[in-house]
């Protein structure tokens, strides 16, 4: 089983993954909330900027504001950006699918906060894996007790709620819906179907292109044997001292 991530698709040939790994199960991992993506998108650079790490743990002494301000123009970006991202993961997904034995499955963020044992459940029994068997070990950034860094409810976190709510219904009114969820478990609807293509599709696809031409110089230093960029993700990831 793989999880797709668009930054492990700098170093990998996805078609040809699956045509030489026909049996491979495919998950795309992707956040229904454009909105709440994009607000955690900018409130990671904060964390990264004060914390040297793109996560919070539970005991960490480092902490950010939980209320903020938000720039418009930085959050148009993100919105965007995420979109097409996700655009991309599904595109890709596409490509490598008619290599595989079985189609790709989506799995939301969403599920996961609204029900981690049951949207697991699915996931494996979609596989054709009864997790009884065996257990399973708990891995990742996050083993160690992650703590969320933004409430749900934006209303009660963003200082500038008003501005952002005006923006997004006269630019993007089709995400209305998104910043004004408060159940964090609730899968939105998809932003391709809500949204009219005009709002992102040109910009997304320059951003993506931009990503693509970064993934070259980064798989050109990694053949090399040396990547600035995976000695940052190193240190985001696994900090040497926690602060």
């Amino acid at each position: 089983m793989h999880l797709w991530t668009p930054y492990v698709d700098q170093y990998v040939n996805w078609t040809e993954t699956g045509v030489k790994f026909p049996d491979l199960k495919l998950v795309v991992y992707l956040r229904s909330n454009i909105v709440k993506h994009s607000i955690s998108m900018l409130r990671k650079g904060e964390i990264e900027a004060k914390c040297g790490r793109n996560h919070i743990l539970a005991n960490s002494l480092c902490k950010i504001d939980k209320k903020f301000h938000i720039k418009v123009k930085k959050l148009a970006y993100w919105l965007v950006k995420s979109i097409a991202i996700d655009d991309f993961a599904i595109e890709t997904a596409f490509d490598i699918a008619p290599h595989l034995d079985s189609w790709f499955y989506i799995m939301y963020y969403e599920e996961l906060l609204r029900d981690e044992e049951a949207a697991f459940h699915r996931l494996f029994e979609w596989i054709g894996f009864d997790p009884k068997e065996r257990t399973v070990p708990v891995d990742g950034r996050c083993k160690n007790n992650c703590s969320k860094a933004t409430s749900d409810d934006l209303r009660n976190v963003i200082l500038n709620y008003d501005e952002v709510e005006s923006y997004l219904l006269t630019s993007f009114p089709c995400l209305l819906s998104h910043l004004r969820e408060t159940n964090p478990g609730e899968v939105m609807p998809s932003a391709h179907m809500s949204c009219p293509s005009s709002l992102y599709d040109a910009k997304g696809k320059e951003l993506i292109q931009q990503k693509k031409d970064l993934y070259k110089v980064h798989q050109k230093e990694w053949k090399a044997g040396r990547s600035e960029f995976i000695e940052k993700q190193r240190e985001l990831y696994h900090p040497k001292s926690q602060k």
